[in-house]
């Protein structure tokens, strides 16, 4: 079963929520210039889970940290309904990502000296968006099955704990947007399975639209709409 899997489910034929355009992303150092990017161009539906895979390498995470305004292309457009982030300045996509896109990393990115509960308060605070309809931290943090490990820092949790406070962090702006990077790479088969169930959970809930990049062909396979980063294009799955 797909994680976004619901009747009648497919890719949509509405605008969708992002579309990236011939986005080229170009590094340099010196006289050596490194292209990671050759012209991709997507579309992320709304409302859908959307996987990528590529190798290691091929620019997975380039692309993402682009989507979420955190780097700029060099060339291409990168459109959030219809709004395209590369012509903001940082402060302005800054404002963006704090008020409707969610980014779970990795390592989880959580700050160490802040407690489970005062990071997710913290990106609450930082939205500047009011929770009419909104769920309180500690409701956030029982929703990814934390509730009882609220004053605890991350160094006293494990790697699933400490990613599902991340993905709590995550959704305490109630985003749009969810991105999520190599969600499961450092985590055991099992702890990576709970987490993976418990995005498909928030998707079933909410139906935020999802970009999840990951190296695992498998969870890739599970998502409504997969895509395959190869030599800096997009292609699909």
């Amino acid at each position: 079963m797909a994680v976004g899997e619901r009747a009648g489910a497919a890719v949509s034929t509405a605008e969708p929520l992002v579309r990236l355009q011939d986005v080229f992303k170009i590094y340099r150092e010196g006289t050596t210039e490194t292209v990671a990017l050759r012209g991709a161009s997507l579309d992320l539906p709304r409302g859908l889970l959307t996987s990528m895979v590529g190798p290691s390498g091929s620019g997975k995470s380039t692309l993402l940290s682009i989507i979420a305004g955190l780097a700029l292309p060099s060339a291409g457009q990168v459109m959030l309904e219809g709004q395209d982030l590369s012509r903001l300045d940082e402060a302005a996509r800054a404002r963006i990502r704090a008020q409707r896109i969610g980014v779970v990393f990795q390592s989880g990115n959580l700050i160490p000296f802040l407690s489970a509960l005062e990071n997710v308060q913290l990106a609450q605070a930082l939205s500047e968006k009011p929770r009419r309809n909104g769920r309180a931290a500690q409701d956030l943090l029982g929703e990814v099955g934390l509730g009882k490990r609220l004053q605890h820092r991350p160094r006293q949790l494990s790697g699933g704990e400490v990613q599902r406070v991340a993905v709590a962090v995550a959704l305490a702006n109630e985003p749009d947007l969810l991105l999520a990077d190599e969600l499961t790479g450092e985590l055991d088969s099992a702890t990576a399975e709970q987490v993976i169930g418990l995005l498909a959970e928030i998707w079933r809930q909410r139906h935020t639209t999802i970009l999840l990049v990951t190296h695992n062909p498998e969870l890739a396979a599970r998502a409504d709409h997969r895509l395959r980063l190869v030599d800096g294009l997009v292609k699909s799955a």
